[in-house]
């Protein structure tokens, strides 16, 4: 997956989980947590969402590493 493709797909996601979330106001190495004041359940919503959506399991030391867009990026890319 594609940086562009990530910020899309975690853009829409977001928008069902924290709707005042603006993905395009981050920059690709900002903590999506800190940087959209997401809570801890946000932040696991997501994780979910996205392994739903990717149809495959995200462990917890995994989602544990997904920080940025960056992160998510490389983390999609290597499967």
């Amino acid at each position: 997956m594609t940086p562009d493709q990530t910020r899309a797909l975690i853009g829409r996601l977001l928008a069902d989980i924290a709707p005042d979330a603006d993905v395009d106001e981050v920059a690709a190495t900002d903590d999506l947590q800190e940087t959209l004041d997401l809570d801890s359940m946000d932040r696991m919503a997501l994780v979910v969402a996205v392994s739903e959506e990717i149809g495959r399991d995200i462990p917890d030391r995994d989602a544990g590493r997904l920080h940025s867009l960056d992160d998510w990026s490389a983390y999609l890319a290597a499967d």
